[in-house]
Order: C-alpha cells, then structure tokens, then sequence
C-alpha cells in the first residue's frame, strides 16, 4: 500500500501508476507533504523518500537527482520554499543534497511536476548535472556531492530588505549596471546573511574574476546584498550567491518570480522590469553546488 503520508492522486492505483506523467504528477504533491515532516537526522531525508523515488523510476525511466528529475528539470529548480518558511531559519549544519535540490531546505517546498519540457529561446540550458550518492548499494538514497552547469541570462542585482521576516515582506531589487529599481517579495531560501550553506569541502580563496560586488550600506542603514539571477523559465529567475566553499561555484539561495513576487503586479510594470533585467543581463555559464 502507498505509504500514509504520501497525498491521494487521481490516476493511481495504490504504487501503480497508468502512465509516467501520472509518476510525475503523483511525486510533486508526495515531496510537498513529505517535507513538513522533521526527521531525527537530516541526512536520512532523501533515504526516507527513495523508496517511492525506485518506484516513480520504474515507471519513467528518468534519471532521479537527489529529490527532482531530469525530464523537465528547468521548471523543478523553481521550486519555492512554502508560505510560512521565515527566512531567518537556518539551514541544515550537515550536507544533505546540493543546494539546487529540495532536500538541502529543511522546510516544507513546492514543487512544479517533472516531465515538463519548455521550448523558449530565452530559456537557460542544462549543460550537465550530476549526483554522487553517497552509497553505490543505494543510488537513490544520501549523496555527498551534487553539481548543476547551466547557461543562461545572468544579472547582478543589489537586495536591500525593506520588510520584516513575515510572509508580507518585500524588498528593494537594484540592478547594479544600471541602477534601475524594483520592489519584490522575495523568496529566499535563508537570509542572505547566512552564507554558503554546508558542506564537506574546504572554503577556497576566490579569483578576483570571481568576487562577488561588495554589500553597500546607504544612508538608511539598510545594507544593500549583491546576489546574481539567472533566468530559467516562466519569467523565474534563480538567485544565488557565490560560494566560497567551491571556487568558481555558486549556491542557490532561492528564487524570484516575476509574475508572483513582485509587488506591483500591474502587466506593464512586470513588462518593463522584465525588459530592464534582460537589457543588463548577459549569457552566462554558470555551476550550482
């Protein structure tokens, strides 16, 4: 029988599933309710769901990496923390998947299904991922190491945190090229003050190519934050932050829509800050650990 936390999903019967895009609808809802859950021991959160992975692998044949699939993966990298995370909640002080995955946010995520394949010339291309489990005896378990090289639209961007850490806050997006300024409620993973998140390797001096531009404080005293976003699809952009943990690299520190988190929400006003974002924003190889 299907495991009692998993959601009921029209089209399957019990862990039978009529067809791959019944696996992929059932798997998003699944990783919803699942990631409310608190386990004992953070590394046991993609282990405790892999048994349900084998299964929707089955069905599909789709490569799993570490919580989210390859088929349609462009649209799971935009998955968001759900409404009530604070971003003053820190993450997992042990690794427990690659910052781009689901699994490393120790709070409820929602998730877009997989099998979805967007087609859009502006859209970012996958270049390669990859995941090395921690345990070949469990492929679909724990992994130790997780890497994502995309090619897409990049932009850096000043955040100055407006609002305080309710769901009901905003922020100040600057565009450092070329100063232009919109106001967001942005969908952080953590508070941009707590740095790179995990993991089992030594920080790394950077390259000056790869410096990240300097916090500024203006007048106001609210500290401004340099993030760069990448455009994936949908009007979603992916916000990172250099790592200093991998050189060259970049961690995930949440997500920005345009269509769902800017507050003006007006058609004109999202044409037009989609329009300066593009006009700074230059193609761009990036690695996501």
């Amino acid at each position: 029988p299907t495991p009692q936390l998993l959601p009921s999903v029209p089209g399957t019967t019990g862990r039978h599933f009529a067809s791959s895009q019944d696996a992929y609808r059932f798997w998003s809802p699944a990783v919803h309710v699942f990631s409310k859950m608190q386990l004992t021991r953070p590394t046991d959160r993609l282990p405790a769901i892999s048994a349900i992975a084998t299964v929707i692998q089955a069905v599909t044949g789709d490569k799993y990496l570490a919580g989210l699939w390859r088929s349609g993966l462009l649209l799971q990298l935009a998955w968001r923390p759900d409404g009530n995370w604070s971003r003053q909640d820190s993450p997992y002080g042990v690794y427990v998947a690659p910052s781009w995955s689901w699994a490393s946010f120790p709070g409820a995520a929602l998730l877009m299904h997989a099998g979805q394949v967007e087609f859009q010339a502006e859209n970012a291309e996958i270049l390669q991922v990859s995941c090395e489990p921690a345990s070949l005896c469990s492929p679909l378990g724990a992994v130790h190491h997780g890497t994502l090289t995309l090619r897409g639209f990049c932009v850096w961007v000043n955040v100055q945190h407006l609002g305080g850490n309710s769901p009901a806050h905003f922020d100040k997006l600057s565009i450092i090229s070329n100063e232009f300024e919109f106001h967001v409620a942005l969908r952080l993973d953590y508070s941009l003050k707590t740095g790179d998140i995990f993991e089992d390797l030594p920080p790394e001096k950077l390259s000056e190519a790869h410096v990240m531009p300097r916090a500024r404080v203006e007048k106001r005293g609210v500290p401004e934050m340099p993030v760069q976003l990448l455009y994936l699809t949908r009007n979603i952009f992916l916000v990172l932050s250099s790592s200093t943990r991998k050189h060259g690299a970049y961690f995930r520190t949440g997500i920005l829509s345009l269509s769902e988190d800017l507050v003006n929400r007006d058609e004109a006003n999202k044409a037009n800050v989609r329009k300066q974002l593009f006009s700074a924003a230059n193609r761009e190889e990036v690695v996501v650990v």
